[in-house]
């Protein structure tokens, strides 16, 4: 089971807590940033606010401890095909936990309760070999490649402690699907997307006996969120930006534990070296793993900032992050996907509860993929049960409100 766990800037935000409503405004001011596809007038403004509706528990089906990751899907005639990272209570507890596929006709807790489910993806050998996804694998990131193609960017680890989940070793894998998302494989050619900075530094048995040393710590690259920069680069040469948190506890120079973006492109996705990662000030070599720099950190820079959740968001015509530190879910936004204003709290953690983990944004009543949203929907969340030693399923409405957005040509 997973851990619970800006910098530089074109972008500054200001904002103001509205703490009572769970809700916030920010204003977000771009400095003449001018990402590709896009122009944005110097000193223009977006001010918007996130309003949340009560929250109700959610059920997916028999799963337990779920979602343990972010929800995907798309949309198929008039339902949606759903992806959920959970465990199955009937199967062996080491090939319990895995991506589930359900197929429902709306997004309300009942027709999840009452849905059945198939598992598409989980650890490939528990306890055996040393494969980035030995002893965990689950979906986290889903794009559409094109008919019937979907890649999905799975969140692997593996366990240098089996069957003790902690501490764990997180890499980003990739599978994908020819058959519009019923059934999944790795593709022979993919390796590991993105591997953390240790393991990329100094190899998976050298951080395996560093993190199961007396402190215990995770490491790696884990949580990610996949986009097609489609709304900023046109038809042709579309890349796939991923999103993803980085547990850094050896790599040198030192660099914070964040969130960091990587690229390839659309057509790339699943070649071994396609990858660029984000270098503070510009994009690394294709296949270099070995440096990074995060782009989304903490607000004060002293907790992890992970589980980034990305869509575009129509009504504020910009980027808009989901993420978690352990004081609870943050929102922020940026033109580029690579300059992003400081997060700002919007669902703080409860009195002796632990903060809300895996947020994901989705505006089904009018996107047809998890990676767009618009001026509504619904949050769907996981908080960590301290008597049930799980995760329990959460579900609120949201409301964006723009008083002023950017104005940008495609």
């Amino acid at each position: 089971m997973r851990g619970l766990g800006v910098a530089v800037s074109a972008i500054g935000v200001a904002v103001s807590n509205i703490a009572a409503s769970g809700s916030f405004q920010a204003t977000v001011r771009h400095r003449g940033s001018r990402p590709a596809g896009h122009s944005v007038k110097q000193k223009q403004s977006v001010v918007f606010s996130l309003s949340l509706g009560p929250e109700t528990p959610i059920a997916f089906g028999d799963l337990k401890n779920a979602p343990n990751g972010h929800i995907t899907y798309v949309k198929t005639g008039d339902a949606f095909r759903v992806y959920i990272d959970g465990r199955d209570p009937k199967k062996p507890r080491n090939q319990a936990q895995g991506a589930f596929r359900f197929e429902v006709t709306s997004f309300s807790p009942g027709a999840f309760a009452r849905t059945s489910c198939t598992q598409v993806f989980g650890a490939a050998s528990p306890g055996s070999g040393n494969s980035w996804d030995r002893d965990y694998g689950a979906f986290d990131g889903l794009v559409v490649s094109g008919a019937n193609q979907l890649v999905a960017f799975c969140d692997g680890e593996y366990h240098p402690n089996y069957p003790k989940g902690n501490p764990f070793i997180s890499t980003v894998g990739i599978s994908s699907s020819n058959d519009g998302g019923l059934t999944w494989t790795i593709p022979a050619s993919a390796t590991p997307a993105i591997e953390g900075l240790d393991v990329a530094q100094s190899g998976q048995a050298t951080v395996a006996k560093f993190i199961s040393g007396k402190k215990q710590m995770d490491s790696g690259a884990s949580g990610p969120t996949a986009v097609v920069q489609a709304a900023a680069a046109g038809p042709t040469n579309q890349h796939v930006y991923l999103l993803y948190a980085d547990r850094v506890v050896m790599a040198k120079p030192k660099v914070p534990s964040g969130i960091n973006v990587a690229r390839a492109l659309l057509s790339d996705v699943t070649r071994p070296g396609a990858w660029e990662k984000w270098q503070g000030s510009g994009w690394g070599p294709a296949g270099t793993q070995t440096s990074s720099k995060p782009v989304v950190l903490s607000p004060g820079g002293k907790l992890a900032a992970v589980q980034p959740n990305v869509t575009w968001n129509k009504a504020l015509n910009a980027w808009l992050m989901v993420f978690r530190t352990a004081h609870g879910l943050y929102a922020t936004s940026s033109t580029d996907l690579v300059h992003w204003g400081p997060g700002r709290l919007f669902l703080p953690a409860g009195a002796g509860q632990h903060a809300p983990s895996f947020p994901t944004l989705l505006s089904p009543a009018s996107q047809g993929t998890s990676a767009a949203t618009d001026a509504n929907g619904i949050l769907v969340y996981s908080v960590h049960d301290l008597r049930q030693k799980r995760f329990i399923g959460y579900f609120r409405t949201w409301v964006l409100r723009v008083a002023k957005p950017p104005q940008s040509k495609h």
